[in-house]
């Protein structure tokens, strides 16, 4: 008799303030559509979808991800948990990974 594992699939978090209404929000995301698929995030305050990434080529001619979107625009992506405040953090993660996050 085997007993199966479950294993949580890997997830991303990504916060940023929106450029349309500047409301910060945070979502979290498969790590596997972020390096594979197409992701849309959509902005709480305004509903203004975001394009996080678009490897299947929906949106563009080119496999793309923030980071080149925003690089394109002379801009960054912080990838490490430094910049993250604790107010970014979901409520339902904050004991997750809070420790993270600056206070």
């Amino acid at each position: 008799h085997s007993s199966a594992v479950k294993m949580e699939k890997p997830m991303l978090m990504l916060a940023f303030t929106c450029k349309k209404c500047h409301e910060r929000s945070s979502h979290i995301i498969s790590k596997q559509a972020y390096t594979s698929g197409t992701v849309l995030v959509q902005c709480p305050g305004c509903k203004n979808r975001h394009l996080i990434a678009d490897h299947l080529k929906i949106f563009s001619d080119h496999r793309i991800n923030i980071e080149d979107i925003l690089a394109l625009k002379g801009e960054s992506v912080t990838v490490t948990p430094e910049d993250l405040a604790f107010e970014d953090i979901p409520e339902k993660l904050r004991d997750l990974i809070g420790h993270h996050a600056k206070d």
